[in-house]
């Protein structure tokens, strides 16, 4: 073999390798970000408690709903 079509043959290898490396590389950073987006979801849902409801949101003090344009807020 010729050191024409060794260097070739080592280019095309080194080329491959690179890209099998870097899609490695790619799928591990998304499989960890999803890895810690799932983690930090579940954190928080298990954090949430039975009163977190729509009629004990902070902003329904009277458990009826929003105020409406014009209304004034109920008061505690």
């Amino acid at each position: 073999m010729s050191d024409a079509t060794f260097t070739v043959l080592a280019a095309l290898g080194s080329t491959l390798a690179g890209g099998v490396l870097f899609a490695a590389v790619m799928f591990a950073i998304g499989a960890i970000s999803k890895a810690v987006r799932r983690f930090f979801e579940w954190r928080h849902l298990r954090t949430l408690r039975i009163d977190d409801t729509w009629e004990n949101a902070p902003w329904t003090c009277d458990g009826r709903h929003p105020p409406f344009p014009g209304e004034a807020p109920a008061r505690h």
